[in-house]
């Protein structure tokens, strides 16, 4: 509540609002300890409906004591809000000492309960203090039984109660000066003291309670980026900010520990090569398109920036905002390999057909292949960049899948190739100047704002001398990886065989 017209001493409270129980535990302990002597002012109690921040900076204006609340393993200037630290250092200025007892000087008594960890602390939110004044209530976090037993261990001087112990004398100090109420003179000295401890002891236990109920930290083991775009119109990736949550720099090359927003020109930066940015671009609007409305997309899969690895992304949360901004949370999963069984070489050959046969699927099975000069002749100009994207997504993701499985490794093309071995080295340079091209004209494509008929007959044309020119390397590829199988059961079966054979031997008796 805002300070009444008492003569009471006037504590205003100064705490994040995560502190909250912190905050409201101490302001319990003083009002059974200073019943009518003091008047504590925090935002918690203030009444609904009214201006808060003039109720902050009039309150702050007659605050006697401010009592500054941090938790954490801190530096405490990053634990709470500063706005009320601020107004009552700029308040001291002018008014150092308090209204109604002119001699003694206003102050601030900095409270914070931290975990045990060696640490400086230099100021709180910019304001200067003098250590001295700091009470903190230490504790180890992974004992409570531990800390409860150290209470009122009076031969330690900073042990945690007796650091409440010290807070609260100094409060009834200043009562004391100030001349107010009748606190303390109603018992002996030495029966004042055992109240005192006795609140230490119950203060510092409940603030042992709240602080190991809390979060010590977070860890977000899986990458997350909150994509925020601003307006009710058509959703637009490359006017959005996205902002990074956990690790991200296995999926998109960015640095650790990247904090703010950033654009999405920044977001791409790292990704090598213009199909990656056009297949992240279009993943990230087709998901938040579709979660926008309520068709939640589970399968959209993308290549890391670097071609290394597969992702897939998934939209968990959207918020919508009075202003009309919509607020996208996008976890991005790693699509890991499964377990392996059996003999080495059948998973290697199994896993070289799985590669071999699905190049085929999707390009050289004329009109039943998705991707082949055929079919492209049938897609319309409108449809063509659609069309051409998931082209390269799915050739990348193929490769990728190809390298996952070990098949770019020397040892393993000689094994499957070892025919055509004198060939490799013309059957390499066929493939990357197809690919290449390949690339390049479905990059033109893309780049185009509207694809004319001229645009797709050449794209179509450069598909064809690709398909055209590794049709054979796949034919002999595939052929290979089925004779080698086939040699390997055959062989299997006879060894088998040969196995039982010896088995069935009658036993020779010598005399």
């Amino acid at each position: 509540m805002p300070f009444s017209n008492t003569a009471a001493l006037n504590i205003f409270f100064s705490y994040a609002s995560e502190d909250e129980t912190v905050a409201d535990a101490l302001a319990t302990t003083l009002r059974q300890v200073f019943l009518h002597e003091i008047e504590i002012t925090k935002m918690s109690e203030f009444p609904s409906g009214l201006n808060w921040r003039k109720i902050i900076d009039d309150s702050i204006e007659r605050t006697d004591i401010l009592i500054a609340i941090a938790t954490g393993r801190l530096k405490p200037s990053h634990s709470f809000t500063g706005v009320e630290i601020g107004s009552f250092s700029f308040s001291l200025r002018s008014k150092p000492t308090m209204e109604r007892w002119p001699s003694l000087n206003r102050r601030m008594i900095p409270f914070a309960v931290l975990a045990r960890i060696p640490g400086t602390l230099d100021e709180f939110q910019g304001v200067d203090i003098d250590p001295t004044h700091l009470r903190d209530v230490r504790f180890d976090p992974t004992d409570l039984t531990s800390n409860l037993e150290n209470l009122s261990n009076r031969h330690a001087r900073n042990s945690p109660d007796n650091m409440i112990f010290r807070l609260l004398g100094d409060i009834e100090d200043v009562i004391h000066a100030c001349g107010i109420g009748t606190v303390g003179r109603t018992v002996s000295l030495e029966g004042r003291i055992e109240q005192l401890r006795a609140h230490s002891v119950n203060l510092c236990t409940r603030l042992f309670e709240l602080m190991l109920n809390r979060e010590k930290s977070v860890v977000i083991p899986k990458s997350k980026l909150v994509i925020t775009v601003k307006g009710d119109e058509a959703i637009s990736i490359e006017d959005a900010t996205l902002r990074i949550e956990g690790p991200c720099n296995e999926a998109f090359g960015l640095e650790e520990g990247l904090s703010g927003p950033i654009t999405w020109a920044q977001f791409t930066s790292k990704a090598q090569g213009e199909d990656i940015r056009f297949a992240w671009h279009e993943a990230f609007t087709a998901l938040m398109g579709a979660a926008k409305k309520s068709n939640f997309i589970e399968n959209n899969m993308i290549l890391s920036f670097d071609r290394q690895k597969s992702f897939r992304i998934f939209t968990s949360r959207i918020a919508n905002f009075y202003s009309n901004a919509t607020e996208f949370e996008v976890y991005i999963v790693e699509i890991l390999q499964g377990k392996d069984y059996g003999d080495p070489k059948t998973t290697l050959l199994l896993k070289a057909m799985e590669i071999g046969l699905q190049y085929r699927f999707m390009f050289l099975e004329k009109d039943q292949s998705e991707f082949s000069p055929i079919v492209f002749r049938a897609v319309t100009k409108q449809k063509m960049k659609k069309k051409v994207l998931d082209l390269l997504n799915g050739l990348n993701l193929l490769l990728q899948k190809s390298q996952q499985y070990g098949l770019n490794e020397s040892k393993n093309i000689i094994l499957i190739m070892k025919d055509a071995s004198s060939e490799l080295d013309t059957l390499f340079q066929i493939w990357d100047r197809e690919q290449t091209a390949l690339y390049s004209a479905a990059t033109t494509i893309l780049n185009i704002k509207d694809v004319s008929e001229s645009d797709k007959a050449t794209f179509i044309r450069t598909l064809e001398s690709f398909c055209e020119h590794t049709n054979a390397m796949n034919k002999s590829y595939t052929s290979s990886v089925l004779g080698l199988l086939q040699d390997k059961i055959k062989g299997d079966e006879a060894s088998l065989r040969r196995e039982m054979a010896v088995g069935e031997m009658p036993v020779r008796l010598h005399a």
